[in-house]
């Protein structure tokens, strides 16, 4: 087998295992996807084709949209009350009933955004579904917020890679930028309630 039947091969094999793993990640949302995406970014920058990155921003924009949609779809079926059910016990009341807000005054626009901050997307697609919109609705905003979704995660894996020679260095440091891009929300609210916690009993006694 040549060199170039053997990149061919591994390209599509890489890009079939992004495809399952980022539509999985958006039916179970349990996968990293983003990582998913940014290290077949960063792998595809060495690749002597560099329309490759594009086909991988492609590629994760369809799976994501898709996944998104059989998530919403089942959701929305009379059998699907026990997987909505699932997702609401997985999201925050508070940032539930704040997403439910947001998406009945800016619409599109949240959901949009909503793919980009980790952890945001279930709570707004469980708003939607609360507030009854149609799949329609939702995949007229899906298409756009899934395609900036990928376009981004993409875009950390190009810059990893540019940084080292190393192929699996740059595929190693874009995993490790996803890793930290979905940890720092969750860390920065628990390092601001830790700060608010010992401030706390400081103001009581000064009152």
């Amino acid at each position: 087998m040549s060199s170039e039947v053997a990149d061919s091969v591994v390209q599509t094999v890489t890009y079939w295992t992004l495809f399952g793993g980022v539509a999985l990640g958006a039916v179970v949302p349990v996968i990293p996807t983003g990582a998913l995406v940014s290290a077949a970014a960063a792998a595809a920058l060495y690749s002597l084709h560099p329309v490759t990155v594009l086909l991988v921003i492609a590629v994760g924009t369809v799976a994501a949209l898709l996944g998104d949609m059989v998530l919403f779809g089942i959701c929305s079926l009379p059998v699907g009350d026990r997987l909505l059910a699932w997702l609401r016990r997985r999201t925050n009341p508070v940032l539930l009933e704040r997403s439910h807000r947001r998406l009945d005054d800016h619409g599109l626009r949240v959901l949009i955004l909503s793919r980009l901050i980790p952890g945001g997307r279930i709570p707004i697609m469980a708003a939607a579904l609360m507030l009854n919109l149609t799949w329609r609705w939702y995949l007229a905003g899906d298409i756009l917020a899934a395609a900036v979704w990928s376009l981004t995660y993409a875009a950390i894996g190009v810059l990893s890679g540019s940084i080292f020679e190393e192929q699996w260095k740059g595929i190693a440091l874009a995993i490790v930028l996803v890793v930290l891009v979905s940890v720092a929300p969750a860390g920065w609210k628990r390092l601001r309630g830790g700060r608010s916690g010992n401030l706390a009993p400081a103001d009581q006694e000064s009152t």
